[in-house]
């Protein structure tokens, strides 16, 4: 699994949520502060140059599950993620 670049940018509904510091400690702070929950995928596409992950997500929050989150990985090679955008 590709690990997030040094100047990896994570965007929820159009919003940078792991800016203005970006990169991979950026995100695995936000990560520490948001409720744990479990992911099962159910599809994964080819879209242009990106690659969507749509997920169910289930957790420990209003509305779970919640079917149909879609995870656009847009900048990555094999070894780092640098954007993905977590949209419904």
């Amino acid at each position: 699994m590709p690990d997030w670049s040094t100047d990896s940018t994570l965007w929820s509904s159009g919003t940078p949520i792991a800016s203005p510091t970006p990169g991979s400690d950026s995100v695995r702070a936000w990560r520490t502060e948001v409720p744990l929950v479990e992911y099962t995928i159910t599809g994964i596409e080819p879209f242009g140059d990106e690659t969507v992950v749509t997920c169910t997500v289930t957790g420990d929050f209003p509305g779970s599950p919640f079917a149909g989150l879609k995870f656009h990985f847009e900048e990555f090679d094999a070894d780092q993620v640098k954007v993905l955008r977590i949209r419904t």
